[in-house]
């Protein structure tokens, strides 16, 4: 990808000293018996080795290598010249020193025998700036599909060294396990050229904030080189634990929709889980933002104290313990649903309910005046009665409802009283009225047909002897509502209790329903002749017939119409 220059800026020697000695570590060399098929594409023409026997320094071929369990083998070791291993994901590593020097390798998982873990550090040694060439290369595993790529923490080499190409190799301090040591490459000898695949800078500043750390050549000492360094990437990002900064409580109530936001920090932004047992009704949801979201509306049955765990994860985790309370609703506080007015009417008996909804139910009372035959029943909610005359108007009452929940509620309430229908006024024309006495059709001249309420026109009659029935039929069809008739029977004797038992009853035939027949047995005046009695027939609808029926000796009978006072 290009060259860098070493930085003007170098530290001095003493931090050199202080943070970057070379390190005593454990020697991964790979005997004779350790190699496998594939090392032979790696290993160099110019590699000599020792033999442990003769102390003889010869060059060694591939086959020799690959020779197991033969006692007369050229080598038992390869003196450091290759190294191979294979990280937790099944890929294949090696490490080629061609020239003078030696590589050792440690894993972070050491002293297990074995090169079986990401890298922790790479360390060359006795090389030459001008003849030692590192190379390394990778199989990806046949067994899973990965990146083919390999973590090492550290790159160090004290002498010079005039070409390292790691291909596949990637310097990350999230190397597996994790190792107390600061990630970097130190090259204190120098290098004509580096070159390896990427620089995994992701930096967890929870652990550690101090950055990776290229340094190549003596800080005392000017470089006699100009480095090349080749990369094909550097993912750089600061890497910080996850925190969960939303409040550890919540509330929510049984039948109403509430809804709770889970918030994060951290980079990567962490994804959010939640564990425990959630009321019916409510969802966890992680909004891949670095939220999450607790909502929904708990079902009836569900009132009590949860016990729950959020879990945040970017690479680190965060968790906290969470109490959601699920309240029992209220009780629903009183409402009136019914209308707010109504309308009576004078003389006709009418009805009206109010209605409250809550719980437990409400109680109603009412305040305002009514009118003179109207009440409230505050156990059954109706309005109701009759108004008596002269009550029309309007009334303003108020209705209440309470249960104990909440406040009282009220409504104004309109009462219109509307007065009785007036009296028609129109008079009668009817020129005669059919009566018969004792079956004898019988004839009452209309005598005026000017009327007036307060001396009513009269069609009168008189009859002597034992009268058994006496029916009157208008002639020219019903009569209108709210005319009366009239008749009083005198006795012969004039005796009170003689004239009591002539009067015997009145019978009110015809169609109306709103009609009524009264009898009264009080006198309301008398005369020489007697006392004399009366009897009324009021028709507050239209009448087909009259009929009276009399039992006794009568010494006269008179028949009026007139207006009347209908009830």
């Amino acid at each position: 990808m290009g060259s860098t220059q070493q930085r003007s800026d170098r530290p001095d020697s003493a931090r050199r000293r202080q943070l970057l000695e070379p390190e005593q570590l454990e020697s991964r060399l790979v005997l004779s018996t350790a190699f496998s098929n594939y090392l032979s594409l790696y290993i160099p023409s110019d590699l000599y080795v020792t033999n442990p026997i003769t102390n003889q320094r010869i060059p060694i071929s591939a086959r020799d290598l690959m020779q197991h369990n033969n006692p007369n083998s050229s080598i038992l070791s390869n003196q450091g010249k290759i190294v191979s291993g294979t990280d937790r994901a099944g890929d294949q590593w090696t490490i080629t020193v061609h020239g003078p020097g030696q590589v050792i390798v440690t894993d972070t998982t050491p002293n297990d025998g074995a090169l079986d873990d990401d890298i922790a550090t790479i360390q060359i040694i006795n090389s030459s700036l001008q003849t030692t060439y590192v190379t390394g290369t990778v199989i990806a595993s046949p067994r899973a599909l990965t990146s083919g790529q390999v973590l090492f923490d550290r790159l160090i080499a004290n002498s010079g060294v005039r070409s390292i190409v790691l291909n596949g190799f990637n310097l990350s301090a999230n190397v597996t396990p994790a190792v107390d040591q600061s990630p970097g490459i130190f090259l204190y000898g120098g290098v004509q050229t580096l070159k390896f695949n990427d620089i995994d800078a992701i930096i967890n500043t929870s652990v550690s904030s101090t950055p990776y750390q290229i340094v190549i050549g003596d800080p005392s000492t000017p470089l006699k080189v100009k480095p090349s360094i080749y990369l094909d990437s550097i993912i750089n990002s600061v890497f910080t634990s996850p925190t969960i900064t939303s409040a550890d409580h919540t509330t929510f109530t049984v039948g109403q929709a509430g809804s709770f936001t889970i918030t994060t920090t951290g980079n990567p932004t962490a994804a959010i889980t939640e564990t425990g047992a959630l009321p019916a009704g409510m969802t966890f949801t992680d909004n891949h933002d670095g939220t999450a979201t607790l909502a929904g509306t708990p079902q009836p049955g569900t009132a009590g104290t949860y016990s729950l765990t959020f879990t945040a994860n970017n690479g680190f985790s965060a968790t906290q313990t969470f109490t959601l309370t699920v309240n029992q609703a209220p009780a629903p506080a009183p409402a009136i649903t019914s209308a707010s007015r109504t309308t009576f009417t004078v003389g006709t008996a009418g009805s009206f309910a109010v209605t409250a909804t809550g719980s437990p139910t409400p109680t109603l009372s009412e305040s305002g005046t009514l009118p003179s035959g109207v009440t409230f029943d505050a156990t059954t909610g109706v309005l109701s009665g009759t108004p008596a005359s002269n009550t029309g108007g309007v009334y303003n009452l108020t209705f209440a409802a309470s249960n104990g929940v909440g406040s009282t509620v009220t409504q104004p309430f309109t009462l219109t009283v509307n007065p009785a229908p007036a009296i028609p006024i129109t008079p009668i024309t009817t020129p005669s009225v059919i009566f018969s006495v004792n079956g004898v059709v019988q004839k009452f001249n209309v005598v005026s047909i000017t009327q007036s309420p307060v001396a009513p026109n009269y069609l009168a009659q008189s009859q002597n002897g034992t009268v058994k029935e006496w029916t009157g039929v208008p002639q020219s069809g019903p009569i209108p509502a709210g005319y009366q008739f009239e008749y009083s029977v005198v006795g012969t004797t004039g005796r009170t209790s003689l004239q009591a038992l002539a009067i015997n009853h009145l019978n009110v035939v015809g169609k109306a329903t709103n009609f009524t027949a009264q009898r009264a047995t009080t006198p309301f005046g008398s005369s020489l002749s007697g006392l004399k009695y009366i009897r009324r027939a009021t028709f507050g609808g239209n009448a087909d017939a009259v009929a009276l029926d009399v039992d006794g000796p009568i010494g006269r009978l008179t028949f009026k119409r007139g207006l009347g006072d209908p009830t």
